[in-house]
């Protein structure tokens, strides 16, 4: 098991199949958690989360050393399990948080068996010799439950000219106090920085910086040169923050981006192409017609010791906790069909990195430095585009991964198939997404001036809820996010509990979860994805196609062990008559038609049956009602009292019975809604 309430899931979670029975949760007095025989684990919650512990007490803490080596004379850190508290991470054996030798809390304690194997009676027993305090090498990442990783550029753009440097504390200090305790600082793309004591690297907008007046320049570089003025950046300043706040700081490189286009060509007046690309075209990538990318080859030395060098400048110069590599800006590593030729030489360098910050933690005489990694939603993306993840894993290149799509929210993610890689190593899972839209196609899009919503958003509650409950059901470690904690002073309320529910917070999960299922890519590529994963899951019925069975797959936590459920599931067949007849079957259990509850809508739904009242927000008009328009369709209805069981990864079966023949278009489903209540 990867905790010790003998689950594979944290403890202090809702799921019944995750056995979580060790967590502090109701009253101490209940029989069944004061007294539970030896050799079985209680069913019902403990007030402490050990299991029949053998040996001395005095092995069950250790001695606390803090980073820099030196040893606590006060303060003991608890082996896993001892602990009843998820939040400050000791449920499992971790360095990062301690306790005080004289501590009498209600939260920690242990177990008190009836008897041990092979032994008749309770005895007594010498304590173990004294040993010396040991430098902590355990994974800094253990107890850290939500990872927020944000474009520094962003950060500079939004800032106030002449007011930036306090703007920018406030901002990080928001974020720290809304619950985010890994903070991921984006400052390299890979090659242009927006860091002044990173010299390697080139300044964003430093190239316009000649001859133009202040007020024309771009207002990233304005912010970058107010606050070198003041003798700081970005970096120091979240560097700063995040020792105040307690939490890890990290600086992130995005080891591909391509924001400045697919084509290489000398565009010197652009700030986002670096100037090492425009003077070293011959080492970039090629497309398949033999034309080059912007973007630059790994399999080059010379491109791997640049950027390796930037690395090393920010670890060194800054007091920070370790690197994060973003692979998912913009994916594209290695000439376009071969990238799979080059997976020894990504680990290779991959390998360089862990070196380096190895060599750097000894000269500053700190920990072990923290190396993590944004990769593609599956093992298999990563192989496509050049990146052997799993080997990471093993080889002790990775102390944690960040799976998730390129750019959407995409609840179907493997969060297991991560789970599974890192079992026996340190390394942690962190599931997140791209940015917040469901989707990129035109059906679920810009918005009207009739209805300003400016596409599918994850933007409630219930929806978060939803995206978190399937990142914890199948294992993850904590959640993450990238660039969406932007919201403005007044809702920081609501990011707070944002960053508790995709943490795991348990109180904060509980209620209803709103599941959205939508052709992720559809007017991508064909639907597919940049790191060549099909995403537009879509059923097509056109003419002659009645009678034939198609499945459309979705993945939900609720439900996964076959209880009922509250709610309703909802599928929406595009350009339908309301003469047609559709037949349902869930996990190949078929529904019943007088079950089904069937509207048709002939000029679409626009803000009809929302969760709460509709208004739209001042971040970029995203709908806060958790609605969007649909366009014209034939919904089907399920009610979950009445739905067959689900079963976590699913299967609804559709079948067109009647075609209405006034109506030649093709009925689409591309589109599934769950509502558990």
């Amino acid at each position: 098991w990867d905790y010790p309430t003998r689950s594979d899931a944290k403890p202090n979670r809702d799921f019944a199949s995750a056995n979580a029975a060790n967590h502090a949760d109701g009253g101490l007095l209940d029989p069944d958690r004061v007294f539970t025989e030896a050799g079985a684990f209680a069913r019902s919650s403990s007030a402490y989360g050990t299991f029949d512990q053998a040996g001395n007490v005095s092995e069950w803490v250790e001695t606390s050393s803090q980073w820099d080596g030196r040893a606590s004379p006060s303060l003991r850190w608890a082996r896993g399990g001892s602990a009843a508290s998820t939040d400050a991470g000791r449920n499992v054996r971790t360095t990062d948080w301690s306790l005080f030798y004289d501590t009498d809390s209600a939260f920690v304690g242990f177990r008190v068996a009836c008897a041990v194997p092979g032994i008749s009676a309770a005895t007594q027993a010498p304590a173990p010799p004294r040993r010396p305090a040991r430098v902590a090498t355990a994974n800094r990442m253990v107890g850290r439950t939500f990872l927020l990783t944000q474009d520094s550029r962003d950060i500079c753009y939004q800032a106030p000219p002449g007011k930036a440097r306090d703007w920018i504390r406030s901002w990080y200090r928001r974020a720290f106090a809304a619950g985010v305790t890994v903070f991921v600082a984006d400052v390299a793309t890979p090659d242009v920085v927006v860091t002044k004591d990173s010299p390697t690297g080139e300044i964003w907008g430093g190239r316009a910086d000649v001859g133009q007046e202040e007020e024309k320049l771009d207002n990233r570089y304005r912010t970058i040169k107010e606050l070198a003025r003041q003798g700081t950046d970005v970096l120091h300043l979240l560097s700063e923050e995040g020792r105040r706040a307690k939490a890890l700081v990290l600086a992130g490189m995005r080891m591909g981006d391509a924001h400045h286009g697919l084509q290489w060509q000398p565009r010197w007046q652009e700030s986002g192409f670096p100037a090492f690309a425009l003077e070293n075209p011959q080492w970039c990538n090629t497309w398949p017609d033999g034309t080059r990318d912007v973007t630059l080859n790994y399999a080059f030395p010379e491109v791997q010791a640049h950027r390796l060098q930037i690395l090393r400048e920010l670890v060194t110069n800054y007091d920070i906790d370790g690197i994060e590599l973003d692979w998912m800006r913009h994916c594209r590593y290695f000439p376009t069909g071969r990238q799979r030729e080059y997976l020894s030489v990504m680990t290779r360098f991959v390998g360089q990195v862990r070196t380096m910050l190895d060599e750097v933690a000894r000269k500053k005489g700190v920990a072990r430095m923290v190396l993590g990694h944004r990769v593609p939603a599956t093992l298999e993306e990563g192989l496509n585009i050049g990146l052997d993840v799993n080997a990471w894993v093993k080889s002790g290149l990775a102390d944690y991964v960040v799976p998730m799509d390129f750019q959407h929210v995409d609840p179907n993610v493997r969060t297991d198939e991560f789970v599974r890689a890192v079992q026996g190593t340190r390394c942690r899972v962190y599931p997140s997404f791209g940015n917040t839209p469901y989707s990129s196609g035109l059906a679920y899009g810009e918005g009207t001036p009739e209805s300003p919503r400016r596409r599918s958003r994850v933007s409630t509650p219930e929806q978060y809820r939803a995206v978190a409950a399937n990142w914890f059901a199948w294992g993850a470690h904590g959640g993450a996010s990238y660039n969406i904690i932007a919201w403005p002073p007044e809702r920081q309320a609501f990011a707070r509990q944002v960053v508790s529910i995709l943490s795991g917070g348990a109180k904060d999960m509980n209620g209803p979860r709103h599941y959205l299922f939508l052709p992720t890519w559809k007017d991508h590529a064909g639907g597919v994805a940049p790191t060549g994963r099909f995403h537009a899951q879509s059923l097509s019925f056109p003419a002659g196609s009645a009678g034939r069975r198609q499945v459309f797959r979705f993945r939900m936590a609720d439900g996964r062990d076959g209880g009922r459920l509250r709610g309703w599931l909802r599928l929406r067949i595009f350009d339908a008559s309301p003469d047609d007849v559709f037949a349902l079957e869930v996990n190949g259990v078929p529904v019943p038609h007088g079950r089904l509850r069937v509207e048709h809508f002939p000029d679409g739904e626009q803000s009809r049956g929302t969760l709460r009242p509709f208004k739209t927000s001042g971040n970029f008009g995203v709908p806060e009602d958790g609605t969007f328009d649909w366009p014209q369709n034939l919904r089907l209805e399920i009610p979950l009292e009445y739905c067959p069981p689900l079963r976590g990864d699913n299967e609804i079966g559709v079948t067109l019975v009647k075609k209405s023949p006034d109506n030649p278009k093709t009925r689409v489903l591309e589109t599934v809604e769950v509502m558990v209540r």
